[in-house]
């Protein structure tokens, strides 16, 4: 008798051997995600599953990732559950705890540095040479998402580019730039010098003798907005104050018109890099040759600064965003 039942498990044994498993949703206990978000298709293994099962298994949500390089702990009964959700039948291996990394880079202050070294001289409206960087403030090392490989530079409105310049920095994704990211404050000294005009001797107000000037290099860190930087620029005009000799010679200094009036439409050029940009804005204010106004965009009622170099005619002068 025993020798039948042994042969008749013997020749069953195949069949056993050769059923499918079970269909099985398993759920390591560590696991990697590098999103936002946590689905149970990035963290589990999901076999013999229908497809439309598979589908609506893997896209379970369960709740936002870790910050980067940080671990997310998650409750295996609550997995489990959310799974039995969607199918009460789903088999489910799950540890009593999941822990959940989130993959990251690493941003070096060397890293922050030269990226937002070259956003400023990208915006900045001094030549390279003119300009020294001195006495960064940067972050220490800090982690982002892998994805966040965009670097959004923010600069405070009305930014000269000259002396202490602040920046706020945020690494977000290129594929979703409106998610915020990872945001970082830096800063650095610029010192820019350039030629500007000096009286060469002690001038008297009237016109202008063109021979008592000169062009001297100065830090215009401390020098006002509307110091005269080409001699051009004041041939022909009448000085309105006496002045000393070694005095760098401002555009206030001299009895100019009003080059734009209030509410005038004026053309701005708006160039960066060789290309050509023009557009046409609003006056809020007058403004003299070199003087530096506020205007306004009539179709996107943005305000901005710009720099009066004619009649009617301006450029940009202190952009305020820039993006990489």
């Amino acid at each position: 008798m025993r020798r039948l039942v042994g042969l008749a498990l013997l020749l069953l044994a195949p069949r056993l051997a050769s059923a499918e498993a079970p269909p099985v949703v398993r759920v390591p206990s560590d696991a990697v995600v590098d999103q936002r978000s946590i689905r149970v298709g990035d963290i589990a293994l999901v076999d013999g599953l229908a497809p439309e099962i598979e589908d609506a298994v893997s896209a379970v949500e369960l709740g936002p990732a870790a910050a980067p390089a940080e671990v997310r702990a998650l409750s295996g009964r609550a997995i489990a559950e959310r799974l039995h959700a969607v199918d009460a039948g789903l088999a489910v291996e799950v540890p009593e705890t999941v822990r959940v990394r989130t993959t990251s880079r690493d941003i070096t202050p060397d890293e922050v540095r030269e990226r937002l070294e070259a956003a400023i001289r990208h915006r900045m409206p001094w030549p390279a040479e003119a300009v020294r960087f001195a006495h960064w403030s940067l972050p220490p090392t800090f982690a982002v998402p892998l994805h966040a490989e965009r670097l959004l530079v923010r600069f405070a409105p009305g930014e000269d580019f000259r002396g202490r310049v602040a920046a706020q920095l945020e690494f977000v994704s290129r594929d979703e730039p409106d998610v915020p990211g990872v945001q970082r404050s830096a800063s650095a000294e610029l010192e820019v010098e350039l030629p500007v005009a000096v009286a060469s001797e002690d001038l008297r107000r009237g016109p202008l003798d063109a021979g008592a000037l000169a062009l001297e290099a100065r830090d215009l860190r401390h020098l006002p907005d509307d110091v005269v930087t080409d001699l051009d620029q004041v041939s022909g005009l009448r000085l309105l104050r006496n002045l000393r000799a070694g005095t760098p010679l401002r555009m206030a200094h001299f009895d100019t018109p009003d080059l734009v009036e209030r509410g005038d439409l004026i053309l701005v050029d708006a160039g960066n890099d060789g290309l050509e940009l023009r557009l046409q804005v609003k006056a809020l204010q007058a403004g003299k040759l070199g003087q530096v106004i506020d205007v306004e965009n009539p179709t996107s009622r943005r305000r901005f600064t710009v720099e009066v170099t004619g009649q009617a005619s301006a450029r940009l002068a202190r952009p305020a965003l820039e993006t990489r």
